[in-house]
């Protein structure tokens, strides 16, 4: 896949990203926790978005640190009536609790992090109060979004769309910005980027896992959006 630039469109062109450096995050900064950032991606991409309408103030964040907005994210989560396994983390001033995976989950993964540890406990879910948010297992849950975006006066649904129809959501004002889950040769499973419009053929993506804000934003052809984009994700709606 080739990644075309058009650079000479940016500053000042129609391809230019909305979202500038002062509201930009690194996954990689967001957190001190290694085994978190790697994962955070999905969270990092709602705050970016969210900093863009001026509403990630000091609450939610530290500088470039996003972990008390993680922490929102991560102590929402609630699994189903299974048993999952759970690990406590101490990251940018705050204590994270995590669930790790189901434990009938493969434990197989590059950084080991899945694998249980001594510290580690197994609780099981309520079925009654099932609410998919954030895994290390699975990353970000987009079923999420419709309420974490709410709390902050923002409508925000999942959708399942083919590249095409995500040029049309944004062609028609269908969308603000998307958060969408995409292939990736650097992370194991998917990674989640903001997709910032579309213009004449061409996705604008700011990607949070790049720390220099001009090398996160990138412009992506529909033929080079199409092996990437595993066809779903957050649609902004504000």
């Amino acid at each position: 896949m080739t990644l075309r630039l058009h650079e000479q469109n940016w500053p000042g062109g129609i391809y230019s990203p909305r979202i500038g450096e002062g509201s930009f995050f690194c996954q990689f900064r967001a957190l001190s926790e290694p085994d978190l950032a790697r994962r955070v991606c999905g969270p990092t991409s709602a705050a970016i978005v969210l900093s863009h309408y001026g509403l990630l103030d000091d609450k939610w964040r530290a500088g470039e640190s996003l972990a008390p907005f993680v922490r929102l994210v991560l102590d929402e989560h609630v699994d189903g009536d299974v048993e999952v396994v759970r690990r406590r983390y101490h990251s940018d001033g705050q204590d994270l609790t995590v669930t790790v995976r189901r434990v009938t989950q493969p434990t197989e993964c590059a950084d080991g992090a899945l694998i249980a540890r001594e510290s580690d406990w197994v609780d099981r879910g309520d079925q009654s109060r099932f609410n998919p948010t954030f895994t290390m297992a699975g990353g970000y849950d987009h079923r999420f979004s419709s309420e974490l975006f709410q709390r902050f006066g923002v409508d925000a649904e999942l959708r399942h769309v083919d590249v095409a129809e995500l040029a049309t959501l944004f062609e028609r004002g269908g969308a603000d910005f998307f958060l969408a889950s995409v292939r990736s040769a650097f992370y194991d499973g998917g990674h989640v980027v903001v997709v910032d419009g579309y213009r004449n053929g061409v996705f604008t993506v700011v990607d949070p896992s790049d720390p220099v804000y001009r090398a996160a934003v990138r412009f992506y052809p529909e033929d080079a959006m199409s092996h990437m984009f595993n066809g779903f994700g957050t649609a902004i709606l504000r």
